[in-house]
Parts: C-alpha cells; sequence; structure tokens
C-alpha cells in the first residue's frame, strides 16, 4: 500500500517539473514580443492622441459647463429632500391627526349616552330650579305677608294684654275701697253730693315701669279726694249712715299752700320726682298729688338709691323701681317675695274702669284666641323662613 503511494506521488512531482519547464519557456517567448507590442502600442497612441486630446478638452469643457448645474442640481435635490422631509412630517402628523379624530369621534362616540343622560339630568335640574325658585318667591311673598300679620297681630295682643292687666290691676287696687267709693260715687252721680272727685289713684296714670314704685311709695293713692272739708263731713257721714266702711279724704282746698312748694327747685333734684312722673286728669288735682308723694324720688336699684338718699347735707325719701323705700330717717323697707302694685294704671281710670265681669272675661278670650294666632303665626314664620333658607341652597347647588 505504501509503494504504491510513494509510486503516486513521483509521478506528480515529475509532471509539475514537466509544467514549470513549459511555463518557462512561454514567459520566455512572450518577454521577446513585448518591445515590438510597445511599438504597436505606441503607434496606436499616436494615431489617437489628437482625437483623444480634443475628446477630452470637450469633456473638460462639459464637465466645467456642468458644474453650475450640478450645483443647482445639488441644491434643487436638498430642497427636494428638504420638502421631502417636511412631508414626511406633515403627512405624519396628519396621521397622528387623524388618529386622534378618530379616537375623538370613538370617544364621543361612547360619550353620546352619557351627553344625553347629563342633558336630560340638566333640563330636570333646570325644570327643579325653576319649581324650587318658584317656592321660594311665593313662600317669601307668604312671609312678608305673615310679617305684616304678625306686626298687627302682636301690636294686638300687647293692647289688648294692657287693657287687661291696667283693668285687673285698677280693680285689684280699688278692691278693698270698692264698697266705699261705690257708694260714695252712686251719691255723686245721683246728686247727693257735690265736690266729690274719686279715688286719688284714678285721677292721674303713670308709665308701667313705676307702677310698684308708685303703689309701695304713696299709701294715699287709695284716699278719695273732694272739694272741702264739708264734703268731706257729708261723705263720712253719708258711710255711717250706710255702714259701707270707712275713707281717708283729701280736701283739695287744705292742699292749695302747696303750689309753690310743689314747683320750688323743679328739676334740680338729683333724681326723678313721682311726683312729676304722674300724669294728671287736671291740673288742679296736681296739690293733692303732691301731698301724697312729696319730694320722693325714684331710682333704678337699691345702690343708687342709698347714694341719693344719703347725698350731702339733705336727706331724699327715694324708692326703687322693684319697690325698696328708704325715709329721710334713715329706715328701709322692702324686700319679700310679693311686691304691691296696681295703685296707678298707665292710663287715664276712664280707659279701663267701667269694664265688667263679663267683658273682662270676653277680653280674656279674645286675647287667649289672638295670642293662639300670633303664636300659630310665628311658627309658621320660622317653618317658611327655614323652608326659603333651604330652598335657596338647592337654588345655588343646582345653578353649578
Amino acid at each position: 500500500m505504501q509503494t504504491r503511494t510513494r509510486t503516486h506521488s513521483v509521478h506528480v512531482w515529475i509532471n509539475q517539473e514537466k509544467a514549470i519547464v513549459e511555463a518557462e519557456a512561454t514567459i520566455a517567448k512572450m518577454e521577446k514580443l513585448i518591445p515590438t507590442e510597445n511599438q504597436v502600442l505606441d503607434k496606436m497612441y499616436e494615431a489617437t492622441k489628437e482625437e483623444t486630446e480634443a475628446l477630452r478638452a470637450k469633456l473638460d469643457k462639459a464637465q466645467e459647463e456642468l458644474v453650475p448645474w450640478t450645483k443647482a442640481s445639488n441644491e434643487a435635490q436638498s430642497n427636494c429632500d428638504l420638502v421631502k422631509g417636511e412631508i414626511e412630517l406633515v403627512m405624519s402628523k396628519a396621521t397622528k391627526a387623524k388618529e386622534a379624530l378618530a379616537n375623538a369621534q370613538q370617544l364621543l362616540k361612547d360619550a353620546e349616552p352619557k351627553r344625553k343622560e347629563k342633558h336630560k339630568t340638566l333640563k330636570e335640574k333646570h325644570t327643579l330650579l325653576a319649581k324650587t325658585e318658584k317656592q321660594a318667591e311665593d313662600a317669601k311673598t307668604e312671609l312678608s305677608a305673615l310679617g305684616e300679620k304678625e306686626v298687627a297681630l302682636r301690636d294686638g295682643v300687647k293692647k289688648m294684654r294692657s287693657q287687661l292687666e291696667d283693668s285687673k290691676s285698677s280693680q285689684q287696687a280699688s278692691k278693698s275701697t270698692s264698697a266705699v267709693l261705690k257708694v260714695l260715687m252712686d251719691a255723686k252721680k245721683s246728686g247727693k253730693i257735690v265736690g266729690i272727685h274719686g279715688r286719688l289713684g284714678d285721677l292721674g296714670a303713670i308709665e308701667d315701669k313705676y307702677d310698684v314704685a308708685i303703689t309701695t311709695a304713696c299709701g294715699g293713692l287709695n284716699n278719695i279726694v273732694v272739694e272741702n272739708t264739708a264734703v268731706a263731713q257729708f261723705c263720712c257721714d253719708l258711710l255711717r249712715k250706710t255702714g259701707a266702711g270707712v275713707a281717708t279724704f283729701i280736701m283739695l282746698d287744705k292742699q292749695q299752700h302747696l303750689i309753690e312748694r310743689m314747683n320750688k327747685n323743679k328739676g334740680s333734684f338729683p333724681a326723678d320726682r313721682l311726683f312729676d312722673l304722674v300724669k294728671s286728669k287736671d291740673g288742679k288735682y296736681l296739690p293733692a298729688f303732691y301731698f301724697a308723694l312729696r319730694d320722693t324720688l325714684v331710682a333704678p336699684s337699691l345702690d343708687v338709691a342709698m347714694k341719693i338718699a344719703y347725698q350731702g347735707k339733705q336727706r331724699f325719701r327715694v324708692v326703687t323701681l322693684d319697690g325698696s323705700v328708704i325715709d329721710t330717717s334713715g329706715t328701709m323697707s322692702g324686700g319679700g317675695n310679693k311686691v304691691s302694685r296696681g295703685g296707678m294704671s298707665s292710663k287715664m281710670s276712664d280707659d279701663v274702669e267701667g269694664l265688667s265681669v263679663k267683658e273682662l272675661d270676653s277680653l280674656e278670650k279674645k286675647l287667649a284666641a289672638h295670642s293662639d294666632e300670633l303664636t300659630a303665626t310665628r311658627t309658621k314664620v320660622q317653618q317658611l323662613e327655614r323652608a326659603v333658607e333651604q330652598w335657596e341652597r338647592e337654588c345655588q347647588q343646582l345653578k353649578v
């Protein structure tokens, strides 16, 4: 096997040597041909040289003429590329815009049911708003009418209550002397007695806030005012005969000496005189009131009353609005859970006297009815005010 392989290698080497020899012979032959061929080439070059140079000149000229066109072409190509880029950008934006439009249309389509629902809700809100505003306006109109009604009812109730209280106070104050006074006034009406004027407390009036003060400080309010001593004597005889009771009389003719004194230093006192606060039916009764009250002053509280009573060298009799009394002697009275009131009305006695039990009962029922109506009206006003506030809040919410 090895002998056969070696024999093959020898044959191959021999063949390669032979090929080398042949190749070298060919190279030598070709090298001899080179000079001849160069001469042929030179002749051909010389023959084509003029034509080639002419063509080369034309080519150079053409290339030179082509330079501006090439430049323009390049610029045009550059502009074309720029426009192309812009077109691509615009197309990209257009594509995105189409996509956005498609998305928006889809969103709009998807939102359409909600829009319809919102529109329906908004329409319902407008309807409800108009209804609520109408309710609020109607309620305000009713409130205005009820407000006027409430004022009228309140004034009426106040007037009736004042009339009732004055009537009761007048009756209560004169309860102990009513029998005596009735006998005397009946005698006056029948003409048996001339010159009797009536109970002192009924001959004048004072503001309600001074009722307790004057009732407490003036014990003479139940005294009977007559013209003179003769009339007083006649009245005493009549009371003795009828057994109606006893009475104390103030004779006007015996009080005339007080006129100068009651007007002296008027307005110079450290506080109001009760006397100056009394409104007399007739000026001729003023001396009788001064006889009963003298220079008694009135103070809003006990502390103020003490300062006034013990001020300086001169002492004053002072009564407080709640009925405490400080005398010039320095004694003080007052306190307790019950105060005296009703000695004098805030209106002249003619305005409140003469009411019968039946009339008082009717007035009380009328007052109760008006009070109930006033309470109902106030309740209705409060309800409407709350309703208006609620409706106005709802209107604000509906407008959002």
